[in-house]
């Protein structure tokens, strides 16, 4: 009796083991299975960040921007050679292609010979103008004032001109009506659609002989003004 009941007790034993033992390895193969499906989920896995590097500046630039500015300044604009405005845009667009502040300095070279081009239109020295016009057409002649410039010049060059002297003394009383010299360069410039160009002998005499032509025409007026000792009114009529 005793000794079956000792082998009943061993055979639960190892039953009862042999299930411990199962549950184990049951336990240890799904851990070890979700342990795989989290490591290899891709939502699980952070991006790495990386920030760009900036692009380095070359230390030439910024001498070659300042040389050039100076030499702009001085209206050294394309000469002496080598020592010129234009030459230092160059030398930077040499080193970087796109460079914006060289680009920006060109088109002002371009944009002050065309200036002058005009102030001697004004002064009807059509040679200089002419000469400067070229010289812009040299540095950029994709720029797109040039042909206004040189239309400017053709037009000035066949242009004929009418001069009116102003009395100072009425320009002096500045009265509220408009003297009647005034109305008829007034009347001249719509019929002609001339060029105007006003003789002050100050900013607010100027100002005041525009207001009266402009007061006088149906259409607002266009003037350029010069500072000089005998006030009067040119027209440029091509």
């Amino acid at each position: 009796m005793n000794y079956s009941t000792n082998l009943i007790n061993v055979s639960l034993w190892d039953t009862l083991a042999a299930v411990i033992l199962t549950c184990s390895m049951i336990l240890a193969l799904t851990g070890c299975k979700a342990t795989n499906s989290r490591s290899s989920n891709p939502a699980a896995t952070q991006p790495v960040v990386t920030t760009p590097a900036a692009p380095i500046r070359d230390p030439r630039i910024q001498r070659l921007l300042e040389e050039a500015y100076f030499a702009f300044m001085e209206s050294r604009l394309t000469t002496p050679i080598e020592d010129n405005a234009y030459y230092r845009y160059l030398q930077v667009l040499a080193i970087d292609p796109t460079n914006e502040d060289a680009n920006t300095g060109i088109s002002n070279i371009v944009e002050e010979y065309l200036d002058w081009s005009l102030e001697s239109v004004a002064n009807r020295n059509f040679r200089a103008a002419t000469n400067y016009l070229n010289k812009a057409r040299s540095v950029d002649d994709t720029h797109p004032n040039i042909s206004a410039v040189e239309t400017r010049i053709t037009e000035y060059r066949n242009a004929s001109e009418e001069h009116y002297l102003l009395d100072p003394l009425v320009l002096n009383s500045k009265t509220t009506e408009t003297p009647q010299t005034l109305v008829a360069i007034a009347q001249r410039i719509q019929e002609t659609a001339a060029n105007v160009i006003i003789s002050a002998r100050s900013d607010a005499e100027g100002r005041w002989i525009y207001q009266q032509l402009n007061a006088q025409t149906d259409n607002r007026i266009k003037a350029r003004f010069e500072r000089r000792s005998k006030p009067g009114v040119r027209l440029v009529i091509p």
